[in-house]
């Protein structure tokens, strides 16, 4: 702190704290009783209970007066996510996280053997679809056929329900036509996949659609599946940056029609706006109940990636006001008054005001009082005396967090699979390969893990058919037994007048005319699906089949096989236990390794959640290595994890999409990579620690943590209220401030409101 923000405060009064509040207090009530002063001056305000707290003044002022809604955001790039529609295999990985790549470049590669296998498979779904379209043309029959048979109910028995019956039938038609539509697109897009996977050559590759930086990369160490729509990796443009709520998705944002919306940079208030998604991309991301963070732009600001933004919401116009604290205000009925300092004695005069908008703090004052008038408050809390003074500045507010969990990071990935069936007879526990070195073997005598599974696929699916079987008898048996009661009466079937007189209830005819003709539909639909279920059953039981004997024809003769590392690297831990039955092209392992010899060291940081640090460091922001002697070097984050996990919602060839990236293994929210700006020996990780910063925010008001106090409700000491003393005039006054809200331990406090730059507060 320099000499010209601290200095002595000029006032000071001597013996004890507790017995010159109380002169002060005397003093007010001994003038207001004796009449002193102007003759309109009342006794007391009603409200001021001034024998409970202290009595003192401030100015009235221009503040923003109204309720304020914050989020916290985050300045971040604009991203590109890498993805594949249907979900594969990867098979090869080309970049790493922090790498540069231009659009157009090679990601990764899925290379697909058995090309004629999937054909296969695809038109297997292609009949079963065709069979479960002749299924549902066929139960609708049946309803239609029994709305048909009410009509002629209701016609025969004069009832009034022939509107409604029409309603239903129509209804049901536009259902039939909508499931139709449903399964003639499912048939429509197996067929068009023929032809992609025809045209693709057995071969996927994963192309960059931007030029940037790697910012997420699919971790590879526990599989090598992409799924359909899951990103592999993120592209990041740093020359095109916006703010994001990391806390915040379109579907739980809340402030679209406020009416003011801008951040605070430099104690200068610029607006923000909404970085809008299109309609038909909300509408998409309503169907299928994913949403992404909340973003925003800043126009005219210069944003930092890595910095932090604070973006403020009001229902009402961005423009400061005169107004005085809310305990300053008295009321009489619908009247508003002031009690307005008339001289250096503190002798008052009772003001009438007219009152506007209020917030929680302060209420705006119409008419009836000019700014800069001191005006009566009433507090529970006394001016400290004989501190030192701070004068409000303007700087960069940041919070450190420490991660001591820290490896040096082999970024790129080689995938290892499995080169034929067998099983595993040898795989590496070493913490660290060498090229060439063996990772793992096997024997195969042809096929054993493939008839194992196939013979496996068979006896679920006679189980499931048994099942079914059992399940069909047993309703078949319930409405046999329906059927059976009904047609032991004698079917009421004539004129009206005909009808017993016990059933003369049109409700009761109906139901008694129609129920022979429900049941009878019922057992027809359930013969349907008995029919479909059989023909769907001996499908698939004869393509399974035809999948074993294929598997036992390629078995015989007993071989050795042994895959040796391409590159030096870290291998991942194979789960698989030894003599555990393996299939070609499954993936076993994954071998992380070092970039082209010479590159800048990245690290790979991670906070186990018992730690209780859920703040990654922010793409972009600088940290700092430390070493156990206490050496520090400089870096950057290039990369994070997206927690549990992070939607992507744009628009691709006139059609809206969502994809998505996927959580780190072991699911620990906060792991992120960051490059150094040199080389880092790897003997220096013993006892090191990473800093990096939880929080920046650039040009904020900052003042000592030590100058913030809290007043407690009388009623409850939930929510205290946050206060300064702020020094007008030579003369410490009570100002409530909002401050950003931490759970860190810290010597400064970032204000949003309440104080600007240059006033002075107490410490």
């Amino acid at each position: 702190m320099s000499r010209s923000q601290r200095r002595k405060t000029g006032y000071s009064i001597k013996g004890s704290g507790a017995l010159m509040r109380l002169l002060v207090v005397l003093i007010f009530l001994l003038f207001v009783m004796s009449g002193c002063g102007k003759s309109d001056l009342p006794s007391a305000p009603e409200l001021m209970e001034p024998l409970q707290g202290t009595l003192a003044f401030r100015p009235a002022s221009k503040k923003l007066v109204g309720f304020v809604r914050r989020l916290p955001g985050n300045v971040v790039p604009e991203e590109y996510p890498v993805y594949n529609e249907k979900g594969c295999e990867v098979t090869s990985v080309k970049v790493a996280v922090g790498d540069y790549v231009k659009e157009g470049d090679v990601i990764a590669v899925a290379d697909k053997d058995g090309l004629d296998e999937e054909l296969r498979q695809i038109n297997s779904r292609i009949a079963s679809l065709e069979r479960q379209r002749e299924k549902t043309v066929k139960l609708y029959d049946q309803t239609f056929g029994l709305l048909n048979y009410k009509k002629q109910t209701e016609a025969e028995i004069g009832g009034e329900e022939y509107a409604p019956i029409i309603k239903e039938e129509q209804n049901e038609q536009e259902n039939l036509r909508y499931e139709l539509a449903v399964i003639d697109a499912k048939i429509k897009a197996e067929k068009e996949q023929i032809d992609q996977t025809r045209k693709r050559l057995n071969k996927i590759e994963f192309i960059a659609p931007h030029n940037g930086y790697i910012t997420y990369l699919k971790d590879f160490t526990d599989g090598n599946l992409v799924g359909g729509f899951d990103n592999l990796a993120v592209i990041s443009d740093y020359n095109d940056l916006h703010v994001e709520v990391p806390d915040v998705d379109i579907e739980k944002y809340k402030y679209g029609d406020y009416q003011s919306k801008w951040t605070e940079i430099n104690g200068e208030r610029i607006p923000i706006e909404e970085y809008e998604y299109s309609v038909s991309e909300i509408a998409y991301a309503k169907a299928a109940k994913k949403f992404p963070c909340m973003r925003f732009r800043v126009p005219g600001a210069d944003l930092k990636l890595g910095e932090s933004v604070m973006l403020q919401f009001m229902d009402g116009p961005l423009e400061e006001r005169l107004a005085v604290g809310n305990d300053s205000l008295y009321r009489d009925g619908m009247d508003a008054y002031v009690y307005v300092r008339i001289d250096d004695q503190g002798n008052t005069e009772k003001r009438k005001v007219e009152a506007g908008i209020g917030d929680e703090y302060y209420t705006e004052i119409k008419s009836g009082l000019a700014e800069g008038e001191w005006v009566l408050y009433s507090s529970n809390e006394y001016a400290p005396l004989g501190r030192d003074e701070y004068e409000a500045t303007i700087r960069t507010y940041t919070e450190n967090a420490v991660m001591k969990t820290l490896v040096v990071a082999r970024p790129y990935t080689d995938i290892y699979l499995v080169p034929h069936d067998g099983r595993l007879t040898f795989k590496t526990s070493a913490a660290g390969v060498e090229e060439g070195e063996e990772l793992f073997s096997l024997s195969y005598t042809g096929g054993d893990a493939k008839i194992e599974a196939a013979a496996v696929a068979i006896d679920d699916l006679n189980t499931s058919h048994r099942v079914f079987l059992k399940d069909y008898e047993k309703s078949k048996k319930e409405l046999d037994r329906t059927m059976a009661s009904l047609t032991e009466k004698e079917p009421m079937i004539g004129a009206k007048s005909q009808i017993e007189p016990f059933l003369a209830d049109l409700e009761a005819l109906r139901s008694s005319m129609n129920a022979e003709a429900e049941v009878r539909a019922s057992l027809n639909k359930l013969e349907i699906e008995k029919e479909y279920e059989q023909k769907e059953y001996e499908a698939q039981s004869a393509k399974l089949s035809a999948d074993l004997t294929e598997v036992k024809k390629q078995s015989g003769g007993s071989h050795d096989i042994t895959v040796k590392a391409k590159n030096a690297g870290k291998p991942a831990s194979i789960e698989m236990a030894i003599d555990s039955p393996v299939q070609k092209g499954q993936y076993l392992m994954s071998v992380q390794r070092f970039g082209p010899e010479g590159s800048r060291t990245k690290l790979f940081c991670k906070q186990p959640p018992a730690d209780g640090n859920d703040n990654c460091a922010k793409v972009g922001s600088e940290v700092t290595f430390i070493t156990n002697d206490e050496r520090e070097f400089k870096g950057h984050c290039i990369g994070a994890n997206p927690g549990d996990s992070k939607n992507y919602l744009f628009t691709k060839d006139g059609e809206a999409m969502i994809t998505t990236s996927n959580a780190f293994a072991g699911r620990i929210t906060n792991q992120f990579y960051v490059e150094m700006d040199e080389i880092i020996d790897e003997n220096w990780m013993f006892k090191a620690q990473l800093q990096y910063e939880a929080e920046h925010y650039p040009l904020a008001v900052c003042v000592p943590a030590s100058s913030i106090h809290e007043e407690y409700n009388m009623i409850s000491s939930r929510d205290p209220k946050k206060f300064v003393w702020k020094v007008v005039d030579g003369t410490p006054v009570k100002e409530y401030v909002e401050i950003l809200e931490t759970e860190r331990a810290k010597s400064s406090v970032m204000i949003l409101r309440g104080v600007t730059e240059g006033d002075l507060v107490l410490q």
